[in-house]
């Protein structure tokens, strides 16, 4: 039983209908924990990949598989398409990030479905939205676990630069920033909401590099349509579920 105290938050990264990032954010208000979770994509559930569900059923029904899957029970959520990312990004006056190894992806896709190099130097860098999302998006010379745990540094990164703006204590600042997003978001979230959860969670820290993976609990296969997918290990989700209470409760 977890805490009722306890929130749960989805958001996604979604790009033309499906959801490439899936995330669950769990604040614990007792330990004063941000636990950031990401889900793989690729995920097998109920015959399809988990990443399909919000394209063809719903935001509820996505909600119900990661219930499923993590035992956590999700109330708001927050869709965010790659220009809306940008702009947050820009809203926000870049990025604080440290780059842990060199990234060198020859086929990042581009607007008009061609492909071009993106090249990064390990060390310290302020990076703008474009820079961000291609921080955050670039797969093909890592993985799809490694790009998670980029994400979950890039959510820790606003976070903090968030709270250096001062936006949990300026309400005409802090709805000018959802405003001006609002376009690119899809989210049962208000803006006061919002402006309220950066006020209770301001000081709390952020747990991030939580990744389920086939380093951890999953495991690689090519199903019978001869697609790459991944499946728990032990056959259910009670591991899985078991490592998310730790991470969140304990």
């Amino acid at each position: 039983e977890y805490p009722e105290e306890v929130m749960n938050f989805l958001l996604i990264g979604q790009n033309q209908g499906l959801t490439d990032t899936i995330m669950v954010v769990a604040i614990n208000p007792n330990t004063k924990r941000i636990t950031l979770i990401s889900v793989p994509r690729d995920l097998y559930v109920n015959g399809r990949r988990i990443n399909e569900i919000y394209h063809h059923y719903g935001i509820e029904k996505l909600k119900d598989a990661l219930q499923d899957i993590l035992g956590l029970k999700i109330s708001e959520y927050a869709a965010v398409d790659l220009e809306g990312f940008e702009a947050a990004v820009d809203v926000l006056g870049g990025l604080d990030i440290y780059v842990d190894e060199d990234i060198y992806d020859y086929q990042y896709p581009t607007a008009n479905k061609g492909y071009q190099v993106f090249n990064l130097k390990a060390g310290q860098y302020n990076m703008d939205g474009a820079s961000a999302l291609k921080f955050a998006r670039s797969r093909k010379s890592t993985s799809d676990f490694d790009r998670a745990e980029r994400q979950q540094k890039v959510i820790e990164a606003m976070l903090r630069k968030v709270k250096e703006m001062k936006l949990q204590s300026d309400k005409e600042k802090a709805v000018d920033f959802f405003n001006t997003v609002s376009d690119y978001v899809h989210t049962d979230m208000e803006p006061i909401s919002a402006y309220t959860y950066l006020k209770m969670f301001k000081d709390f820290q952020v747990e991030k590099n939580n990744v389920l993976s086939s380093s951890n609990y999953l495991y690689s296969m090519i199903n019978a349509s001869g697609a790459y997918v991944l499946l728990p290990r032990s056959g259910d989700y009670d591991e899985i579920k078991g490592y998310v209470f730790e991470l969140v409760v304990e």
